[in-house]
């Protein structure tokens, strides 16, 4: 009897652990808001949110639910829309100040919902850092007595930035306060407007297109070599210099302020020069790097001002 009695208080407990851990949609938990028919691959509850991860998503459920969530009548505060070629997102806030989130990748039809109630979990709409793009450019210049080479690198950033609502715009952006938070074992750095202009103390770049957001940065003389140096590529160049790229690291910080239709935000970059995995000295005259973040929901949000 004891035994029978065991195995009914285990098989209770086993149950009761099991809808702990369920992947239903439970509307009544998620303010009100039904499945449309998502497979759920995952679903994670804490005191702040109530999250799922999706899989298989039909582009028919994406548009169903969409359209239920636009005519959602309590999440109506600070609506953000955003769609590429790559995904849809949508978030709203209601009176309460929680938010609601969801995500859909047209790649691989996977998707996230997320019913936050506090906290972290909260959507950040706004303005995201969503990595950059270096191009870095190899250059040489004689010296006076016209025997050696010096060996110089630029480099021209440019910023990567999205709304989280495609409705808003900017209106104008400064990026300022830049430093070089470490400096390069080889050659001098400086900010520049152009590659050969001279160097800028107080460098500051204005404008009003996020196409805009580029500076410059002059690496110059890291080595020499003799002028009479036959070499077939950049590369070669670098080896009979014997510099490697832990040579040529450095980090530069600045901060970016922009006023869009919406308000105001402000972020503070750090960057180091080169990502881990790039490397100039392979490369044959000029080299990209790309070192973006792959969905906006991913990207570092900004910090807004009013």
């Amino acid at each position: 009897m004891v035994v029978v009695i065991l195995l009914f208080l285990m098989i209770m407990m086993s149950g009761c652990g099991q809808e702990k851990e369920t992947k239903d949609w439970i509307a009544d938990d998620l303010a009100g808001i039904e499945n449309p028919g998502f497979t759920i691959a995952s679903k994670n509850e804490t005191k702040n949110a109530i999250s799922f991860v999706l899989e298989d998503v039909d582009i028919d459920m994406v548009n169903q639910f969409l359209e239920s969530l636009y005519g959602n009548t309590e999440f109506t505060i600070n609506i953000n829309y955003n769609y590429d070629t790559s995904s849809y997102s949508y978030a709203a806030f209601n009176d309460k100040q929680e938010s609601i989130h969801f995500t859909y990748y047209l790649e691989d039809h996977s998707g996230y919902f997320i019913y936050a109630k506090s906290g972290d979990a909260l959507f950040v709409p706004g303005i995201r850092d969503m990595g950059y793009l270096i191009r870095a450019n190899y250059d040489y210049m004689s010296n006076l007595e016209e025997t050696k080479y010096n060996a110089s690198i630029f480099y021209t950033f440019a910023l990567n930035v999205e709304f989280t609502n495609s409705s808003e715009r900017l209106i104008s952006f400064v990026l300022n306060d830049f430093q070089f938070k470490s400096l390069s074992a080889l050659g001098t750095l400086s900010f520049r407007n152009s590659f050969y202009t001279d160097p800028i103390e107080s460098y500051t770049i204005t404008g009003s297109s996020i196409y805009d957001l580029h500076f410059i940065v002059v690496q110059k003389n890291i080595g020499q070599y003799s002028i009479y140096t036959t070499h077939e590529s950049t590369p070669a160049v670098f080896d009979l210099m014997e510099i490697s790229q832990s040579n040529l690291d450095f980090i530069v910080t600045f901060t970016a302020d922009m006023t869009t239709t919406f308000g105001t935000y402000t972020y503070n970059y750090e960057i180091k020069v080169m990502p881990t995995g790039s490397d100039v000295t392979e490369m044959n005259r000029y080299m990209d790097v790309y070192h973006y973040t792959k969905t906006i929901d991913e990207g570092i949000p900004f910090t807004k001002l009013d």
